[in-house]
């Protein structure tokens, strides 16, 4: 449902395929921003999405408030790409998903998506925000990174990651649109 609409668009769970939509929130994403993804293992998990979540919210004591705090992140992120506040925008991504990655060493039995790779891009990414490129990072169920970054530091933070992991597994996207029919 993400993919129908361009820029940035909110997911609102439903009970089925039917109730589940997509609600852009900025179709024209108009301010200098990129995402630096990172292809750090480009093979196929060893615990699929579908299968992690159903073991965090059946096993992890801390799947209820996780719930609670991501809705409260949404009304924090939210505002935020509106007003194109980029360091809100950037604080709530990496500690949404890190909190995701909470629950699955909370789990029983415990399983994380990280690999040595990805602790290794997430420190880069604070080492970088640290000399002055303002990035952010966020992964979903995998290891593979996506840094959210201002155009003007591209450059600085494609760099440091290429000569870290290779050019071939640096790859870089910007906001594109939504679904277009061709006729």
């Amino acid at each position: 449902t993400r993919s129908i609409y361009g820029g940035f668009v909110e997911w609102q769970a439903g009970s089925d395929d039917r109730t589940s939509l997509a609600i852009p929130l900025q179709e024209t994403v108009d301010w200098p921003i990129a995402v630096v993804a990172l292809v750090l293992d480009p093979h196929h998990k060893r615990i699929s999405s579908r299968q992690g979540m159903q073991s965090s919210v059946t096993t992890s004591p801390y799947y209820p408030a996780w719930k609670t705090v991501v809705a409260q992140d949404l009304a924090t992120i939210k505002p935020a790409i509106l007003h194109q506040d980029f360091s809100t925008m950037g604080e709530v991504l990496e500690s949404n998903a890190m909190r995701m990655h909470a629950l699955t060493l909370s789990a029983q039995p415990p399983y994380s998506y990280f690999n040595g790779d990805t602790l290794r891009a997430m420190d880069t990414v604070r080492v970088l925000r640290q000399a002055g490129q303002e990035c952010y990072y966020t992964l979903d169920a995998g290891p593979n990174l996506k840094v959210f970054c201002q155009t003007p530091d591209l450059p600085a933070i494609t760099q440091k990651f290429a000569e870290q992991f290779g050019t071939e597994h640096v790859i870089v996207a910007h906001p594109g649109q939504g679904l277009r029919f061709l006729s």
